[in-house]
């Protein structure tokens, strides 16, 4: 009777010891699963107080001459001008923006080098902000050696991916054609037509950024 009573006691303890090490083995595996490995952050990534550097190098090398050339050519009434400093998109927006373009990227079958962003001006007479700088953002890919602005197009039925004809105006001497190597110097530049279709007349879908909120910060912002 005790043999069996000591033989029973031994496999409930190893049934209840074999429970335990499951259980731990589980909460194991799931505290693994919940917690990821942390994203290291891009080497682009710099201080507070490198960019407080680079913010206040502009103020004195850029917003002086900005600000005596804007402000010398207004009619008499029109609002000072104040120099703006920064554009800024909605985060959903610029999510929802990195999705699309992948999305059409692939469906073309191209891969997107690097995304640009373009410095320009409202034209006089828009109907949003005249004369009001902002940015408009557009990503490139790999035509022969060279990146390249891209537009989506559809030729036998399939997505292909053209590169955008811009030739822009260089301070009106000459163009500035987009078929520079990435890491060039690039000057601002203007809108020739503004529309806010990303179907293109033609049919040619548009992959640009624009209307983001362009404005002086706000005091130590």
């Amino acid at each position: 009777m005790k043999t069996i009573r000591t033989i029973l006691r031994s496999k409930i303890l190893y049934l209840a010891f074999s429970l335990l090490l499951v259980t731990a083995c589980n909460e194991k595996e799931a505290k693994t699963q919940e917690e990821p490995e942390s994203k290291k952050p891009p080497g682009q990534i710099i201080s507070e107080a490198k960019a407080t550097v680079l913010y206040d190098t502009y103020s004195s090398n850029r917003v002086p001459c900005i600000d005596e050339f804007e402000n010398a050519v207004l009619e008499e009434g029109q609002e000072r001008h104040v120099v703006t400093r920064y554009s800024a998109f909605d985060y959903k927006i610029i999510q929802d923006y990195m999705e699309y373009i992948e999305e059409q990227a692939s469906l073309a079958g191209v891969d997107i080098e690097s995304l640009r962003i373009y410095f320009a001006t409202y034209p006089e007479g828009s109907e949003k902000d005249p004369n009001k700088n902002t940015v408009f953002l557009v990503p490139t890919t790999k035509f022969g050696q060279v990146n390249k602005a891209f537009k989506i197009t559809e030729k036998d039925g399939k997505a292909v991916a053209e590169s955008i004809p811009w030739n822009f105006k260089r301070n009106g001497s000459g163009a500035m054609h987009q078929e520079q190597d990435e890491g060039e110097k690039s000057q601002a530049s203007f809108f020739p037509m503004i529309t806010t279709n990303a179907v293109l007349q033609n049919g040619d879908k548009s992959l640009i950024l624009n209307d983001g909120n362009s404005s002086p910060p706000p005091p130590n912002q």
